[in-house]
């Protein structure tokens, strides 16, 4: 596999992506300050593989979208030939976001500089 990624960019939103098209089997969702998107997409991104690397067929993909009290995060990714997502992996990944020192991690990777 090559070390490219898909990144797609626009005012309010960024993209990360190994495969196109962007596809979510499997997601999960959290709410952060803003901060730089593409950087932050690309933390998000390195430990939602670290977590799910095991799973065949797995390729992440990761939103950044700026609203209104921030910044929406979208990860999780396409799982080939995966009939359903079984409930525990669903949970691991919620675990990545949702865990406070990676988050402190992602915010300070990606804090916007003066």
């Amino acid at each position: 596999m090559s070390n490219h990624w898909y990144i797609s960019h626009s005012r309010e939103e960024v993209t990360l992506a190994r495969v196109l098209p962007v596809r979510f089997d499997l997601s999960a969702e959290i709410t952060m300050p803003v901060l730089r998107k593409t950087v932050l997409a690309h933390e998000v991104r390195k430990d939602v593989w670290r977590s799910l690397q095991g799973l065949r067929g797995f390729s992440p993909v990761v939103t950044v979208r700026e609203e209104l009290r921030g910044l929406r995060i979208i990860a999780g990714g396409r799982i080939e030939n995966a009939k359903s997502v079984p409930p525990s992996l669903q949970s691991r990944l919620e675990a990545v976001l949702n865990d406070p020192h990676r988050q402190a991690r992602w915010r300070q990777h990606a804090r916007i500089r003066p």
